[in-house]
């Protein structure tokens, strides 16, 4: 089904006020106030410890997933975009108290948290141009999270994601075209359609 110019203009409209619109909802549902993880989570999830090191990586990812679920759409939360003390470096962020994979799946929440702000995409780019790979992955699949079924002529996502889907790192490029998917999933573009045929995606 192809669109005339004034019906993609409304939709590109709908899309831009529904951020804003989803963003007040959430405030005046939880009364201006984003949740902590701790208090959506079970008392026995909490207490579970299987050794020292094991557990609190265990907590900090199940506390990264409930934050990005309970905040979702908020834009602030109280684990990953709480203002950071300037003497206290990357031990003070969330994302540097998760192991391994962890960090990928705490920098991928901040797409879950500022889901359909776009403005949004300026405060993540110190993450998916981080030296770490682990971050640098998880923050272009936020990209791509942040970018679900939004319509813009500028297509925000696919310029971002496009330059790292052949990067040599695997973690990084199998993170940028899962970005892309979901950021164009269901919109039948015909670049994205394209992409998905290049021999770095299908391998």
């Amino acid at each position: 089904m192809s669109l005339d110019f004034s019906e993609q203009s409304c939709l590109m409209l709908v899309f831009f006020a529904f951020s804003m619109f989803g963003q007040n909802v959430i405030r005046c549902l939880f009364k201006f106030l984003p949740k902590k993880p701790r208090s959506s989570l079970p008392d026995h999830s909490l207490r579970a410890n299987p050794g020292p090191v094991a557990g609190s990586a265990r907590q900090n990812l199940a506390a990264t997933f409930v934050n990005a679920f309970v905040n979702a759409g908020f834009c602030k939360d109280k684990l990953m975009t709480v203002p950071l003390d300037s003497t206290s470096g990357s031990d003070g962020n969330w994302i540097f108290k998760n192991k391994d994979d962890g960090k990928t799946s705490a920098s991928a929440s901040l797409g879950m948290i500022s889901l359909w702000n776009v403005e949004a995409l300026d405060e993540l780019d110190k993450y998916y141009t981080s030296s770490d790979k682990r971050v640098r992955a998880g923050a272009l699949l936020s990209v791509g999270i942040l970018n679900c079924g939004i319509k813009s002529d500028f297509d925000p996502a696919l310029a971002l994601l496009e330059e790292y889907i052949d990067n040599e790192d695997s973690s990084v490029r199998i993170c940028a075209i899962m970005g892309i998917g979901i950021a164009y999933a269901g919109s039948q573009k015909d670049q994205v359609m394209k992409i998905s045929t290049l021999p770095t995606v299908l391998c």
